[in-house]
């Protein structure tokens, strides 16, 4: 009934236009007077695969003491939500009548301040706006699909009718570290065993692209020598389900990268440092190694895997009697679609579990969201410091999801 509710909602106001909260006043470019400026970004117009333009500018026009942003064809009227000097902006917009088209934001080229934003799109408008602008929002938990992020002009295909397009505030154009890690990495096959850093960076709430790191150093510290190594990046989007709580919390999806350099020779114990050099400035941190520690491995002969009832059942037997399983603290099981990308990331309850129920409706619901199906599971076992860096790790073979 409320999806009906707001399908007539459609029909009755124009909704060729944004809803834009956050914008700054002013500038001539390529776009015209008064470019959508907010969080560092820029936004001139919006071009539609079938060649239309939203041009978008600021109208001075508005009731209220602030002025208000707009992109859409200048002869349509709009509905707007928010002024121009709310601190997150977002904006609604839903594609031309003849019918659904990837979208192209064009970005202001001599804008001098670098920011970035974020594309979702999906089949419906949003259920909840006001809330969204009062309280905040997630846009997947309503639906839409994380279509990709960019810091200048860019294509988004995705088909959609409506879209929304999320852009940090300036104050969160700054670089960040996630997390950084240090670690030996150990495998069923011992021959594939190695050492690893890597970080996790994020420019405000957004992980980074590899385009966007010039360099990755790691040094032993107080040297000045390098530790050579081969660079690889890695990124994902995934849904994080944690057992430490009851019931089990499937938290919404979240993007992540790293920037990872295998290294060419055993890092030795001590403590180290990793400059990370990008393209919106440098980051510096500290990490502790406690050394080189072989995890024990979950066999993958021992994992099993089943579909009972409205549960996916996980079951695997823990190497209890290696040597080094005193050092494992956490559990974490992965589910990957036929890519081998990563999709769902559960923890364990504790160290010593050795089953794990999950919903078929929180698989349901994370399939959803991330729009691809889980077809295989890892079972990891880690081992973390007290500066939060997990040093050691060890990962089983990857396995089919059964029947």
């Amino acid at each position: 009934m409320v999806k009906k509710s707001w399908r007539l909602a459609v029909l009755l106001f124009p909704l060729f236009a944004f809803f834009i909260m956050g914008c700054e006043n002013g500038g001539s470019n390529n776009g015209g007077e008064g470019s959508w400026r907010t969080g560092g970004v820029a936004v001139d117009a919006i071009q539609w695969s079938d060649g239309q333009y939203y041009d978008c500018r600021v109208l001075m026009g508005s009731r209220s003491k602030n002025p208000k942003a707009f992109c859409g064809p200048p002869d349509e009227r709009y509905t707007v939500v928010g002024d121009v000097d709310d601190a997150n902006a977002f904006a609604f917009i839903a594609a031309p009548d003849s019918g659904t088209a990837s979208i192209k934001v064009i970005v202001s080229e001599d804008y001098d301040r670098a920011g970035l934003y974020n594309v979702f799109g999906a089949d419906w408008p949003p259920m909840d706006v006001e809330n969204w602008f009062s309280h905040g929002y997630n846009p997947e938990r309503h639906g839409y699909t994380y279509l990709g992020s960019s810091v200048g002009t860019d294509v988004f295909d995705g088909s959609f009718p409506y879209y929304i397009i999320n852009v940090n505030n300036e104050e969160e154009n700054t670089v960040s570290i996630n997390w950084r890690n240090l670690q030996y990495r150990t495998y069923e096959n011992q021959d594939a065993n190695y050492f690893q850093g890597s970080v996790s960076l994020s420019l405000g709430s957004i992980p980074f692209k590899d385009e966007y790191v010039e360099r990755i150093v790691f040094r032993q510290r107080n040297t000045s020598s390098e530790i050579q190594g081969d660079r690889t990046f890695w990124s994902s989007r995934f849904c994080f389900y944690d057992c430490r709580v009851n019931p089990c919390q499937l938290q919404p999806p979240q993007a992540m990268s790293s920037i990872n350099t295998i290294f060419y020779d055993d890092l030795v114990q001590g403590d180290y440092t990793v400059k990370i050099e990008t393209a919106f400035g440098d980051v510096v941190d500290n990490i502790n190694f406690p050394g080189k520690l072989e995890l024990p491995v979950v066999s993958s002969a021992s994992m099993e895997s089943r579909w009972e009832a409205d549960f996916l059942v996980l079951q695997w037997r823990n190497p209890t009697d290696n040597s080094n399983w005193q050092t494992v603290d956490q559990l974490r099981i992965q589910l990957t679609d036929l890519e081998g990308n990563l999709l769902f990331s559960a923890i364990a309850e504790n160290r010593w579990a050795e089953e794990m129920r999950i919903p078929a409706d929180v698989i349901d619901e994370a399939e959803r969201l991330l729009g691809e199906h889980v077809a295989s599971w890892e079972v990891q076992t880690r081992a973390n410091g007290p500066d939060g860096n997990n040093f050691a790790r060890g990962r089983s073979d990857s396995v089919p999801i059964g029947p």
